[in-house]
């Protein structure tokens, strides 16, 4: 009888480590379940990533060409409008010289003369 309750014993430890395997086989297939919808998750957003760097270099490779581009162009302007403001400005002061008219202007001696002819 000893030999029959040590086997049912043995029989049931071996039930309950059967029933314990078997849980933690299906915990452990849950959990790389799990880890495998991160994995896929985590190189979804990767590739994301990676296509937004694409996208924010291209934009950035446009916005520093532009930028080259603006230079040039303003180099270009300064240029010629250091040209244009000189000639403007010459002929600004001379319109304002004609208009002021100096040669038409009596000196202090010519004022006296007059006044001594008066007399």
């Amino acid at each position: 009888m000893k030999d029959k309750e040590k086997l049912a014993d043995m029989n049931n430890y071996l039930d309950r480590l059967s029933l314990r395997i078997g849980q933690i086989e299906k915990e452990s297939q849950n959990i790389i379940k799990e880890q495998e919808k991160r994995n896929t998750q985590l190189k979804r957003m990767v590739a994301s990533i990676h296509v937004e760097m694409r996208n924010l270099k291209d934009r950035f490779e446009k916005v520093k060409k532009n930028i080259g581009q603006d230079k040039q162009e303003m180099r270009f302007l300064i240029t010629h409008f250091k040209d244009v403001v000189k000639k403007e400005s010459f002929a600004k002061l001379s319109d304002m010289v004609e208009e002021w008219g100096p040669e038409n202007f009596t000196t202090r001696n010519d004022v006296l003369r007059e006044i001594s002819q008066l007399k």
